[in-house]
């Protein structure tokens, strides 16, 4: 077995609880929504006069949820630049064990290993995989104006109790 023990941040975000690493943290700070700039077709905030992109958690993760009210951000630093994770809640600091569970981890997107915390198993994420992820995929703008341009499109509901009958019914409305 291999461990190692480590600093991280407890985070929640999209129901889901994460271990941060504490060495790529920089800092944590609360801002109010209303903060939240668009340079382009990223979501930005400002830190101490420097534009930081945003990277939302749930979002990046693929979870269900959305942040209502004030934003907990944890500041993390990846190949010289800043980012800010958006997180639901941090829960705040610890000292873990992390055990690597090799192939058993080989599919979960940017999980670096896991951890218990009490009863509950928290992944550890991997900070460079989310960042890189963030920047692979569309911004938030991009996706609310591809949501818009869609919108304009017929949509079909299809409201069905028997199984046979809504597979027919699906392949017939893809033709």
């Amino acid at each position: 077995l291999t461990l190692a023990i480590i600093q991280v941040i407890i985070a929640r975000a999209g129901g889901e609880t994460f271990a941060i690493p504490l060495d790529v943290v920089k800092r944590v700070l609360v801002i109010d929504p209303r903060d939240i700039e668009l340079i382009g077709d990223r979501e930005v905030c400002v830190v101490r006069g420097h534009h930081v992109p945003l990277i939302r958690l749930d979002a990046i993760l693929e979870l269900d949820g959305s942040t209502d009210g004030m934003l907990q951000l944890v500041l993390v630093e990846h190949a010289g630049q800043s980012y800010a994770l958006v997180c639901d809640h941090l829960v705040g600091k610890r000292e873990i064990v992390i055990k690597s569970l090799g192939p058993l981890l080989a599919n979960v997107p940017c999980a670096a290993g896991a951890t218990l915390l009490g009863d509950r198993v928290a992944l550890i994420l991997d900070v460079p995989a989310i960042v890189r992820r963030a920047l692979d995929r569309p911004s938030i703008a991009r996706r609310a104006l591809r949501t818009a341009a869609r919108a304009g499109s017929a949509q079909i509901l299809l409201v069905e109790d028997s199984d046979i009958l809504q597979a027919e019914a699906s392949l017939k409305a893809q033709e």
